[in-house]
């Protein structure tokens, strides 16, 4: 989570995994309240191999 409330997502992966967590989000899990997603695609640097949480 951001300081300023957003949620920052950065992940690796194939295309189709991605699109997978893009529509996972964009079905408001949980208690999460969705409004809006912007996606933004880069090269891919392979410097992920776990997975993190940041508060």
């Amino acid at each position: 989570n951001l300081s300023d409330g957003p949620v920052e997502v950065i992940a690796e992966g194939p295309e189709a995994k991605l699109n997978e967590l893009s529509e996972f989000c964009r079905n408001n899990p949980g208690y999460s309240n969705v409004t809006n997603i912007e996606i933004k695609k880069e090269k891919s640097t392979d410097e992920f191999d776990s997975f993190e949480v940041r508060y």
